[in-house]
């Protein structure tokens, strides 16, 4: 008997799922009939509160069954949503799926493939969308002018953000600004850095968010090629860091993680 049936026919109330899927078992087709057998038992998901999704694929339809169906109902329980390195690029219908999210509290978007479409539906959003966490992949392709819509609406929900590698240095350093502008409340923050201009905004951010920051991670090793230059431009990113952190840090940081060179 399938662990779905007996957990819908007893009623078990299950408060958190988490799917992963990697792209090497997208075709899989045990993966295929595990997948179909769960959606064949929407009572499964009636009592999700937290719901984590990782999969690495563009045509994975399973955020629409789970939020865009009635059948699978879950808008009066699921409080949070966590979406890690997910394809987001060709979602669509994204105002279908959250306005009928009642009790939803928080979102995190984690190393996420974003472009300017799947923003601009979070902008479009009537109930306020509280993104807590956005941490940002070098394979996002998202505009300065869609980000700062976002951060203006709904900077003031987030706690957590940071960028990943292979992030345009142009579009970081527009994005750290806008940050500073709209982002008083951010506690978790995460930075790679190949750029010393980049380095001297994230010191201006820590300052603006001393407050409340009490996480921190900065990474400024470039270890892809390492030749005489990228040696020499990680020891002089490294040494702007120990010259100037210090006067940064907040009191109450409770938690720093420096990859120097």
């Amino acid at each position: 008997m399938s662990i779905y049936k007996i957990f819908t026919e007893n009623e078990i109330k299950l408060h958190t799922l988490e799917i992963e899927i990697y792209r090497h078992s997208i075709h899989d087709p045990y993966l295929n009939y595990d997948l179909d057998l769960l959606l064949q038992y929407p009572g499964f998901f009636h009592n999700i509160k937290n719901l984590k999704l990782f999969i690495n694929d563009n045509s994975f339809p399973l955020y629409q069954s789970l939020l865009l169906s009635k059948d699978y109902n879950c808008s009066n329980t699921l409080s949070s949503i966590i979406l890690y390195q997910v394809n987001l690029k060709s979602i669509i219908n994204l105002d279908k799926a959250f306005e009928q999210l009642n009790v939803l509290e928080c979102v995190h978007i984690i190393n996420c493939f974003l472009n300017n479409s799947f923003i601009q539906q979070i902008i479009n959003l009537a109930k306020p969308f509280k993104l807590k966490s956005l941490f940002i992949s070098g394979r996002s392709q998202i505009d300065e002018l869609p980000f700062q819509l976002l951060l203006q609406k709904y900077g003031e929900y987030l706690e957590n953000f940071g960028f990943g590698y292979g992030c345009n240095l142009t579009i970081k350093r527009e994005l750290l600004k806008l940050i500073m502008k709209y982002c008083k409340n951010i506690k978790f923050f995460e930075s790679c850095e190949h750029e010393n201009q980049i380095i001297y905004l994230v010191f201006g951010l820590i300052e603006n968010i001393n407050q409340n920051l009490n996480h921190l991670s900065i990474d400024v090793c470039e270890t892809l090629y390492l030749d005489n230059r990228v040696i020499n431009n990680n020891i002089e990113r490294s040494s702007i860091i120990l010259r100037n952190l210090g006067q940064s840090l907040p009191l109450n940081l409770e938690y720093l993680s420096l990859i120097l060179n």
